[in-house]
């Protein structure tokens, strides 16, 4: 089970409280065993853009890696184990059980060969948009070095139907990343490519309906654009046992502007963690100065697990 409570000093009134994970594994055989409940799936290496995972994706919310639930408040999935080097897989999940036109279905196949890892995954979300996503990754030592994707029926985009942009068809998202850890310490560099993302002409269109009407609900920041570069660097002991920091960047290369962030954590008896981030936005002009009215972000947090 995996709950979340949110809450803030300046505006108790809208804490919030919700289930993240709450599932059951049955086996069936050795080799199947079925999954049912609400699950966060582990697809895909990349932490800037994880494009190839449509179930719960990671996003950056206030500098912050997070996982979302996407539209599955519950998932059914049978996976059998072929050898052991290959896994296959079929799920289903629907945002409205009442609605049966919004279920999505999907399957997997997952190879692992050593310091070799792929994965291929298919959805057919709403039984009528389909997407195709793919994972390669290679283990060497202390490096890995892997890329991820995806192939999608359709542009996404808010402001692409609002404004009527000429960007339809199938969409390609593509990130390669290279990563190293030791002992306490990591870093990262992901590079990441979209069709999907706006022109600068687009995006200065958008600036002025967000400007003149304020209507930013399809605005999803580090998705503007068709270019990214990402970058992190951490340890999770800095000094002492359980300190933990990390520093990140995520630069637009359309914009030219980017989101800067620094974690600070503290691990409390291996059960309480006591944590803030810092966000810096930054480039004139820039995809980020639509985010919020604000250059700095700061949140401060406390989580616990038993």
């Amino acid at each position: 089970m995996n709950l979340r409570y949110v809450t803030s000093y300046d505006n108790p009134d809208n804490a919030t409280f919700t289930l993240r994970q709450l599932y059951a594994q049955i086996p069936i055989s050795d080799y199947f065993f079925l999954t049912i409940g609400k699950r966060e799936k582990e697809y895909g290496f990349a932490v800037f853009h994880n494009s190839s995972n449509r179930l719960s994706p990671k996003e950056r919310l206030l500098g912050n890696i997070d996982r979302l639930a996407r539209l599955a408040p519950g998932l059914f999935q049978l996976d059998w184990i072929v050898s052991s080097h290959i896994s296959m897989g079929a799920f289903a999940w629907s945002g409205n059980s009442n609605r049966w036109k919004d279920s999505n279905v999907g399957a997997l196949t997952e190879f692992q060969f050593s310091d070799f890892y792929s994965g291929l995954y298919f959805y057919y979300e709403r039984l009528k948009f389909w997407s195709l996503g793919f994972n390669l990754s290679r283990q060497l030592g202390r490096f890995r070095f892997y890329s991820e994707g995806i192939i999608k029926q359709g542009n996404e985009q808010y402001y692409a139907d609002l404004l009527d942009f000429d960007n339809d068809g199938v969409q390609f998202s593509f990130t390669t990343g290279f990563a190293f850890e030791w002992k306490y310490f990591s870093s990262r560099i992901e590079q990441f490519h979209r069709t999907e993302g706006f022109t600068k002409n687009e995006q200065g269109k958008i600036r002025e309906l967000v400007r003149s009407s304020g209507d930013l609900p399809g605005y999803n920041k580090g998705y503007f654009g068709k270019n990214y570069l990402g970058l992190t660097v951490g340890t999770s002991r800095l000094g002492i046992p359980n300190f933990g920091v990390s520093a990140t960047n995520l630069f637009s290369f359309d914009s030219f502007g980017g989101e800067t962030s620094m974690s600070l954590s503290y691990l409390h008896k291996e059960s309480v963690t006591f944590g803030a981030n810092l966000v810096f936005y930054y480039g004139k002009e820039s995809e980020y100065e639509l985010y919020l009215p604000t250059n700095f972000q700061s949140i401060f947090f406390v989580r616990t697990s038993f």
